[in-house]
């Protein structure tokens, strides 16, 4: 974690009259702290307190646990983290003797395929170059070509260049690997992605930041059972040049673990929130009202989604998803002024296995204008 991250973001605890909100800082009591010798304001392991309740919030392999009771996530995901801090980052002796003080009898999850291959391809690799010149794949091999640089990340990311936005502090709710982060960096002064998986905000700190250390390569599923070593290089150059100019590891953003239903940050506070498919994954009202809540008066709220679960939870009146959420997006002050429905999203799993949605990519302004309606 970059201690200057907690200058954006304050404690999540939810108390009988409301949210804590307190200021957060680290501290040593009970557990070391620890720095990575490369960069001294990254913090490896520790506590970060709350000054208002008193709240600890463990750093783990330089992740740092930001929920609304933390106990309880520690005690169902610990083992998993822990698997992936090790596989993937550091874990010392004091920190696992901290947590198996705090939660002795945890039974935790188990830590499961620590790959990266799952969200990796789908959002920032070029998905022509895993084709290649191979002759079976025909026009969707030319499809995939034609593709590349119009995902939906790539869309968002032209929305908040057309509006202007620059400067200020971006948060990528669900941020996953971080490829709307990346794609936003070059924007904005701070940008800072938030997940509930432990695993996905450690990779992202790896691949974008390379803390605590950096991700050179990736495994790819070719088959069932087969994958390939490839370098990550060449994704993180397509996708961050998509957006302008990016070099790694981004120096002004950070990932923490947080709910997007419970952003860790004030009121008003943040200048661009981003979701990738957070409605189709959580709760429509829920992290919609989170995003506004957080967001400055025409601040930007970033979205798209496939509406692919079951459309008539967007929609009491008949499956038009876009419909009622815009609707919904007015009660909460926030006017689409950009706009584009069909967005191609390509999914891929392996070699025979690509999955295709058509998204509905928004940029919506807090207390903005009327609708440009079918912005390309």
């Amino acid at each position: 974690m970059l201690e200057k991250t907690l200058n954006h973001v304050v404690c999540p605890r939810r108390l009988p009259d409301g949210r804590c909100s307190g200021a957060l800082r680290v501290h040593d009591d009970g557990l070391p702290v620890r720095r990575t010798a490369s960069r001294k304001d990254e913090v490896l392991e520790g506590l970060v307190r709350c000054d208002s309740c008193g709240c600890d919030y463990p750093i783990i392999s330089g992740v740092l646990i930001l929920v609304n009771q933390v106990a309880e996530y520690l005690a169902r995901y610990w083992r998993a983290a822990l698997s992936s801090a090790a596989l993937h980052g550091t874990v010392s002796e004091d920190l696992t003797r901290w947590i198996e003080r705090h939660h002795p009898d945890a039974p935790g999850l188990p830590s499961g395929d620590q790959r990266i291959d799952v969200n990796f391809p789908g959002s920032m690799d070029r998905l022509a170059d895993l084709v290649g010149g191979d002759p079976r794949y025909g026009t969707f091999a030319k499809f995939l070509t034609e593709w590349q640089g119009r995902s939906p990340y790539d869309r968002l990311a032209s929305f908040a260049q057309a509006l202007g936005v620059k400067g200020g502090v971006a948060i990528d709710s669900g941020c996953g690997a971080g490829a709307m982060a990346l794609r936003l960096a070059p924007m904005v002064d701070f940008v800072i992605g938030v997940d509930y998986a432990f695993g996905a905000v450690l990779m992202a700190r790896r691949l974008l930041l390379h803390l605590p250390r950096p991700q050179r390569d990736y495994e790819l599923r070719r088959s069932a059972d087969a994958f390939e070593l490839r370098s990550a290089a060449p994704a993180l150059a397509a996708a961050g040049g998509a957006a302008g100019s990016t070099s790694l590891p981004l120096m002004g953003a950070d990932f923490v673990v947080a709910d997007s239903m419970n952003l860790p940050m004030n009121d008003g506070s943040v200048d661009l929130v981003a979701g990738a498919n957070i409605i189709d994954i959580l709760s429509l009202r829920t992290a919609l009202t989170e995003s506004a809540r957080v967001l400055r008066r025409d601040g930007v709220v970033l979205l798209t989604d496939p509406f692919k679960i079951n459309p008539t939870t967007f929609s009491q009146g008949g499956p038009d998803p876009v419909g009622s959420l815009k609707e919904f997006l007015s009660t909460l002050g926030l006017s689409v002024a950009m706009e584009e429905d069909f967005v191609p999203w390509v999914w891929y799993h392996y070699d025979r296995h690509f999955q295709v949605y058509l998204n509905y990519c928004a940029a919506a302004r807090k207390g903005g204008a009327d609708a440009r309606k079918g912005a390309r």
